[in-house]
This record gives structure tokens, sequence and C-alpha cells, in this order.
């Protein structure tokens, strides 16, 4: 009776730490496999044109600006972004083909030139933000974390994911990004950057989701209908909502190109930058 009494607690024992181990085991599992929806999604998408209504939430005077945008954006990591009144003046046109980053601000009568490199170097820079995200696969389609560097840093909790991308191989790895994954609704919510120098450079959060018919195709994947853009130390925050948005068809190259209007000084990004980090202000 006695050993009968202790084979049975011995197998509920290991019941338990099967059951454990099994259920632990499907919570490791679990980021990993929205993960791979995810990047799906992010590789069916070739190109994007959208229309947007853009808020901007200015927190240090308390004021919000109704805004319009128009985006433009490929594969190749080409980009263009409009962003006029709601009268038709134009606010920004900014730029970027592959590495190379143009703005045109016309309340300066300005035209700034440059590389990405060199505005990441200046995470406190109102526009850096748009230049870590603002890439198609990023603003619209934003990839999760690779297979690898999630099952290191990740942690499930109540259906929801937190993973720390980190730049390797390093002895003393240097964060890049911070998601937060949907895991049950296969989404990324938000994405959290970090500068070269670990600082905070800035958050993006992804909310109202559309799946399209069929939007587990690759012809009709599923995009956030609203993109936050958290400026760091929150002081701005910019509202993208999609009011329309087609994918892969194929754009004009000559449609990125930003043109410099008449009487418009051409300054290069770096000096620029130099001289003020908000290159907004005078």
């Amino acid at each position: 009776m006695q050993t009968t009494r202790w084979t049975a607690a011995l197998v509920c024992a290991l019941a338990g730490i099967f059951t454990t181990y099994a259920t632990e085991a499907a919570k490791s599992a679990a980021p990993v496999e929205c993960a791979k929806v995810i990047c799906a999604r992010s590789e069916a998408a070739t190109s994007v044109v959208a229309r947007l209504r853009v808020t901007l939430h200015d927190r240090a005077h308390d004021k919000d600006f109704a805004l319009n945008g128009a985006y433009l954006g490929d594969a190749s990591g080409h980009m263009r972004l409009r962003v006029t009144t709601e009268g038709g003046q134009l606010v920004l046109d900014m730029g970027m083909r592959a590495e190379t980053i143009d703005i045109c601000m016309p309340g300066k009568s300005l035209c700034l030139s440059g590389t990405r490199d060199e505005l990441l170097d200046y995470p406190r820079c109102h526009l850096t933000l748009l230049a870590q995200c603002g890439r198609m696969r990023d603003l619209f389609f934003p990839a999760g974390p690779a297979g690898t560097a999630l099952a290191r840093s990740s942690t499930c909790v109540n259906g929801r994911a937190y993973c720390n991308v980190t730049e390797t191989p390093s002895w003393l790895p240097r964060y890049l990004t911070r998601m937060t994954l949907d895991v049950t609704a296969g989404v990324l919510e938000r994405k959290e950057f970090f500068s070269r120098g670990g600082m905070n450079a800035g958050t993006v959060d992804y909310s109202h989701y559309r799946f399209p018919e069929s939007s587990s195709l690759p012809e009709k994947p599923a995009y956030p209908g609203r993109v936050t853009l958290h400026i760091p130390g929150d002081a701005f925050v910019l509202d993208l909502d999609v009011e329309d948005l087609s994918y892969n068809t194929p754009i004009p190259a000559a449609k990125f190109t930003i043109p410099v209007p008449d009487g418009f000084k051409r300054e290069a990004l770096a000096d620029a930058l130099r001289r003020n980090v908000n290159i907004w202000e005078p």
C-alpha cells in the first residue's frame, strides 16, 4: 500500500514537471511563430503608396496641428514623405534614396542633403526617428525580430512578447530595438529604438490594424491603420492615420526625387545639425 502511494505521488510529480515544461516550451514557441508571421508579412510588401491624416501633438506648448500627408516607399529603402497644411501649404518634404537623405523645409526656405548615418548621429533631432523607421518595411509593414535574437532575449507575458534585439556578435551587446508583439493577434505593437550610444532614440506604436480580405496572402498583407511616432522626451508626438493605402505596385524612381524650389538655400545636412540639432529652430 505504501509503495503504491509513493508511486502515485511520483507519477503526479513527474506529470507536473512535464506539464510545466510543455507550458514553458509553448510560451517560448509562441513569440517565434508570431515573429515568423510578421516577417513574412513584411517581406510580402514591395511598395507602398499612402494618403495620410497627420496630427502633430506639441506637448511642450499643449497644441495640436492637423495636417495632411502623402507617402511613397519601396523595398529598396527609398521613401518620400510630404506633409502639408489642410490648406495645401507645404510643411515638409523628406526623402531617402537608400542611404541618402534630402529634406526640404519651406518654413526656412532651406533644402538639406546628406546621409542617413549623419542624421542617426543626432538622436535628439526631431527628424531622426523618421530616418530610423521611415522605410516602408519599418513604417507600415514592420518586421519582427529574427529567430536567433528572439530566442536569446524574449519574455512572453499574458499574450504579449517583449523582445530585445541586440547587435551581435559582441562581448558587450548593444541594444538596437526593443519590440512588443501581440502573440494572439500576430502583430507588432511597439518598437523602441536606441542610438549608437545606447540612448533612447524614439518609440513607434502600431495600432488599428487592418486585415484585408485574404490578408494571409502575399498580395494582401495586413498593416497598421495608425502609426504613432514618439520623439525622445515625448515633447512631440506624431500620429499618422492611414486614409488610403495601396501596395505592390511599381513606383517610378523619379517620384523619390525632391525638387529644390527657386530661392531656397542648399546646405549640407551635417553642417546644419552641427549648428543646431533641432534643425527646425532658427
